[in-house]
């Protein structure tokens, strides 16, 4: 309606190349609505969204199961072949790096969550992004699958990849991205490298942030305070020694 609230207020918002972006927030603050207008899905009522001549975008919805629509996965990443330039060589490749070659003869929706999510990425892979934006990755994954996925993501960034994510997994996000935002009533509110943002931020920040502030070094990820036990046992050895 044209008398309704913008649901974006004085969004200025950039993604650099080769890069991964976490974009958290809760309910209704405008995250999937700035996705679906970066993916070009909705159209702004005003200002513009610029991308770079020849930009490729895809978009992953947080509902894997809607992109698929045929007997096996095989058939269903073979769907695009003509629009992606692709072949059954591209899919074995993308589906070995993936992990799921041996599902290609599997119906999609007999796959877990992690499986499906992975078909799903394979699908959106095999058109060659250049940006990938993707809506709740892991939502309802196990810590396995969480790992696995974020290795995915994270191998597609070194490779050139430019990748937003938007999720509600604050711990998630520490772990793969390499700037975080907040959006909050339909503005980016706070912006930062990833661990500066856990760090400086008192509501939306990480568990094991919360359990180690005040009492030692504070760290944003369970592999930073890994890597600090690690340092302080060497640093014992040594003064044993």
């Amino acid at each position: 309606k044209s008398d309704a609230p913008f649901v974006l207020e004085e969004m200025n918002y950039e993604l650099h190349r080769g890069t991964i972006h976490a974009l958290v927030g809760g309910n209704g603050s405008g995250k999937s609505t700035l996705l679906y207008l970066l993916a070009g899905v909705l159209r702004p009522q005003r200002g513009n969204v610029v991308r770079e001549p020849e930009f490729k975008v895809s978009l992953l919805t947080q509902n894997p199961r809607a992109v698929f629509a045929r007997d096996t996965l095989f058939d269903d990443l073979m769907e695009h072949r003509t629009l992606g330039g692709y072949d059954e060589k591209r899919v074995h490749s993308i589906a070995e790096s993936l992990g799921i070659r041996h599902l290609l003869d599997r119906h999609p929706y007999d796959l877990s969550g992690g499986e499906m999510q992975k078909g799903a990425l394979a699908k959106v892979l095999l058109l060659n992004p250049d940006v990938l934006l993707l809506d709740e990755p892991v939502k309802g994954l196990d810590a396995l699958n969480k790992h696995e996925i974020g290795e995915l993501i994270r191998g597609l960034r070194n490779e050139g990849m430019t990748i937003l994510v938007v999720t509600h997994d604050l711990e998630f996000s520490a772990s793969i991205a390499d700037e975080c935002s907040l959006i909050f009533d339909g503005r980016i509110v706070a912006k930062d490298e990833t661990s500066s943002f856990f760090r400086d931020n008192a509501f939306y920040t990480t568990d094991i942030f919360r359990m180690t502030r005040g009492i030692v070094n504070p760290v944003t990820t369970m592999k930073e305070w890994a890597t600090m036990l690690v340092i302080d046992s060497e640093e014992c050895r040594h003064d044993l020694g």
